[in-house]
């Protein structure tokens, strides 16, 4: 089945590539050639939330895209560069609290969890980590010297 879409909507796919090679260019600048609905192109690109990929392979090119248009994605990749700045250092913070008794990010913690996890694994010769990115969830690695001893007897 053949798919139709417009010219905006060629162009929207290909800026979402990862590498603006030489085979990305010649593309964009060839659909660069034909009508562009830009008000409906930066709708969608602030809709599938690649405007700041779009905004940097524009950036690449000196013709073919209006000003207006470059200062819209540009607007739109600054406020995701500072927002996942936030992110980033809310995140920091939390991480730098997580093992502190009586810190929650929830809103029924009482927040002993993992404070009470870290002293049992100390207790034990151990130590945990947490690591954590936004809207992918949180692993806590758990590290314990290897006693030769304790795994012999285990394997008997």
């Amino acid at each position: 089945m053949l798919l139709n879409f417009s010219s905006s909507e060629r162009l929207l796919l290909c800026c979402t590539r990862s590498r603006f090679d030489d085979e990305a260019r010649r593309q964009i600048l060839n659909l660069l050639k034909e009508k562009i609905d830009w008000e409906g192109f930066i709708t969608q690109a602030r809709h599938h939330g690649t405007a700041a990929s779009t905004y940097l392979h524009f950036k690449q090119l000196d013709e073919g895209i209006p000003e207006e248009v470059k200062n819209k994605l540009r607007k739109m990749y600054l406020w995701n560069v500072i927002h996942n700045l936030k992110l980033t250092r809310e995140l920091e913070e939390v991480q730098e609290k997580v093992f502190q008794p009586l810190f929650t990010t929830r809103a029924r913690g009482i927040g002993l969890g993992l404070a009470i996890t870290k002293r049992l694994i100390g207790a034990n010769q151990g130590e945990i980590e947490v690591e954590s990115r936004e809207g992918e969830g949180a692993l806590a690695i758990l590290t314990k010297p290897l006693n030769i001893d304790e795994l012999l007897s285990l394997l008997k």
